[in-house]
């Protein structure tokens, strides 16, 4: 099987310096088969023409996507989508533009945004919940003020700070109440992450506390060892207790006990409050050592409720073992096999689905899929079918890229569900988050870019619902594409008018709304061409919406500068 490192290649090369002279505009995703019902990007409007002040980086900012990062943390609830993108100004990573999304429109209905070029601190968003009419966002704020900080990119690599809570109304995004000690509390609890990596930290919230778990590793006396270790904070950020070891490592006496750690989600709260935990022992191909893996369920004080060796399931050589889903009946183990490099994680995929009493049920070797799977592309359906997504949009000299999304059924054979092809030229990227929500419709998050003398620049966060029954039609009309393809909103950012471009005779009402969801102008579209003057518009993102007359809804969003 030929290995894409593409998405890997992608990685690294957003967080290195990013030459100024790259210039990368927006180009909307088209799909060649298949016509989204909305699509929804995100905009940092409140850093449109801001230039960086490193001697690093020196990036212009000229349309609001250019420092959004990696997806800190999306999830769908009570109809709506909580997006979390983590944002980099000035060469530094600092907290999530946050945005809460109608899963029926598409309608941005509020945008939380911290700019780092004013808060005296930075802070790594851990996880967001809604609770009753509040948003509360949890994390972990810098422990030093930004002046004097040395954290730069390498931010969450080094963390260490003091917990924070801040609470929004849920409608509007207003914020009503912040809680994080002060630089002079004695009482504050200091976090550490620097032992763990961000894929695999485990942390735990409530009303009343933090519970924050950490792979630690390297305190024995010979330098090898693994401890899971546990610290409780209360919601004001004092320490309650911690750290206190709770599992002490199985493998921590072995050669190469660097093997033990995984970059992959390890520890899991179930719903019965109950933790699934994995430990494994994987060198790398060509260490002559024995490759283990073993999955416990604890109960809340770490007492063993039941554990299983996955080698005894028939695993043989592998790597990056984790949990990548659950369920009340299943759990979805994901891991690779036929390691090429561990640097870049180049592997075949598996999955195990085994029930709650870590029987297996099936082995599923991806034989479909290219690259490494990524565990917001998995969903696991009640019936014990796994959807997963390549999440590679394969670049190729012609402009063409594409996506796929597969099926794992129940007997452990997975099939092709569908290949989108996307027709933008010099454009890639990969997707972040595959979502299957209750009527079967997909929401699949891409980040997209165009490459410049073959380096990838800028980054583009958005996303897509798809009709699940036009998903499986693979005999979608050119109509509905061109519909999709053919109208065209221009200049993005816009000063004084706004064109919109209906090369495909649409008909239908448009509508452009501000990014409060207030109606701000309307007209027909009957024409080839239509004009708004936005000169009175504030500056800002909207949206405009086009209902055509075959009841099909199109979404374009621009910037007024």
């Amino acid at each position: 099987m030929t290995r894409n490192i593409f998405t890997l290649l992608v990685f690294f090369s957003i967080v290195s310096t990013i030459d100024a002279q790259l210039k990368c505009d927006y180009e909307a995703i088209t799909f060649q088969n298949v016509t989204p019902l909305w699509r929804h990007l995100t905009i940092d409007s409140s850093i449109i023409g801001y230039t960086d002040t490193t001697a690093t980086n020196q990036q212009f900012y000229q349309d609001g996507m250019e420092h959004l990062s990696f997806d800190a943390g999306s999830f769908v609830e009570g109809g709506y989508l909580y997006t979390l993108t983590e944002n980099m100004i000035d060469h530094d990573i600092s907290s999530a533009v946050i945005e809460k999304v109608d899963l029926e429109t598409g309608k941005l209905e509020w945008q939380i945004i911290e700019d780092i070029r004013t808060e005296p601190y930075r802070e790594v968003v851990l996880q967001t919940s809604v609770v009753d009419d509040q948003f509360i966002v949890y994390g972990v704020r810098e422990d030093q003020p930004d002046s004097s900080s040395t954290h730069t990119v390498n931010f969450y690599g080094q963390l260490e700070g003091v917990y924070y809570r801040k609470v929004y109304d849920l409608h509007t995004g207003e914020r009503l109440a912040s809680f994080t000690p002060s630089d002079t509390d004695s009482l504050k609890a200091i976090i550490n992450f620097s032992a763990l990596s961000p894929s695999s930290r485990g942390h735990f919230f409530s009303e009343d506390s933090l519970i924050h778990f950490t792979d630690r590793r390297n305190f024995f006396p010979d330098g090898r060892g693994f401890y899971l270790t546990k610290n409780v904070v209360d919601s004001n950020g004092y320490a309650i207790s911690g750290p206190d070891t709770v599992v002490v490592g199985r493998f921590s006496d072995r050669p190469h006990v660097e093997a033990v750690i995984n970059r992959r989600k390890t520890l899991y709260l179930t719903e019965e409050e109950t933790f699934l935990h994995i430990e494994q022992y994987s060198p790398e191909v060509g260490f002559d050592h024995t490759f283990e893996a073993i999955l416990t369920e604890y109960d809340q004080d770490f007492n063993v409720i039941r554990e299983v060796d996955l080698k005894e399931l028939g695993l043989d050589v592998f790597s990056q073992i984790s949990i990548a889903e659950i369920s009340k009946e299943y759990i979805v183990v994901k891991g690779c096999y036929n390691l090429q490099n561990s640097s870049f994680i180049i592997c075949d995929d598996f999955f195990m689905l085994l029930d709650r009493d870590f029987n297996l049920i099936y082995e599923a070797h991806l034989d479909g899929y290219d690259g490494f799977v990524n565990n917001g592309t998995v969903n696991l359906f009640p019936d014990g079918r796994i959807y997963y997504a390549n999440r590679n949009l394969n670049f190729t000299e012609g402009g063409f890229s594409d996506f796929e999304v597969w099926e794992v059924t129940e007997d452990g054979e997975d099939q092709l569900v569908r290949r989108v092809q996307l027709s933008i030229p010099d454009w890639g990227g990969f997707i972040q988050h595959l979502f299957v929500l209750e009527d079967g419709d997909l929401l699949i998050q891409f980040t997209h870019s165009c490459f410049v003398d073959g380096r990838k620049n800028s980054w583009h966060p958005e996303w897509f619902r798809f009709d699940i029954e036009e998903f499986l039609d693979r005999t979608s009309t050119e109509d509905q594409l061109l519909t999709d393809r053919d109208l065209i909103i221009s200049p993005n950012p816009v000063d004084i008018l706004l064109h919109i471009d209906n090369k495909s005779d649409l008909q239908g009402l448009v509508e452009i709304y501000d990014i409060d969801g207030r109606l701000i102008e309307s007209n027909e579209l009957n024409q080839p061409e239509l004009t708004f003057e936005t000169g009175a518009f504030s500056p800002g993102l909207y949206t405009l919406r086009l209902l055509n007359e075959n009841g099909i809804s199109i979404v374009r969003k621009f910037v007024k500068l």
